[in-house]
């Protein structure tokens, strides 16, 4: 598994808080647990930062080096409308918020996962 990005930490550290079983997907078992979250974890031909398989959520951290840019960000945008081909729903989530008001980002985390479980 890929050492995690300070955006990436942070989310992990959010989903924690809120209850989740964040773990590597490399460690997945047969049964899922309603609230693991797998970490690194595979869709189709991309890896996904977090996945919420019990629902069907990615949850992505969007650090500025790597989505700054307009071409990254279609890129973000294409890679989001391929994995929801899949059934997934996505979520992503900005570094600046998840490590500079992570409060703030708790709740955006929550009630996101709150709404797409609702759907």
């Amino acid at each position: 598994m890929k050492s995690l990005t300070s955006a990436e930490d942070a989310l992990k550290s959010i989903l924690e808080v809120l209850g989740y079983l964040v773990i590597p997907f490399d460690y997945r078992t047969d049964v899922d647990p309603a609230n693991a979250v797998y970490m690194q974890m595979p869709i189709h031909r991309f890896t996904i930062d977090f996945g919420l398989p019990s629902v069907q959520i990615c949850l992505e951290a969007d650090g500025d080096r790597w989505h700054r840019s307009a071409q990254k960000k279609l890129r973000d945008r294409n890679r989001d409308i391929e994995i929801r081909k899949f059934g997934w729903y996505v979520l992503r989530f900005q570094s600046l918020v998840l490590e500079g008001y992570p409060t703030i980002a708790a709740s955006q985390v929550k009630r996101g996962i709150e709404e797409l479980q609702l759907v």
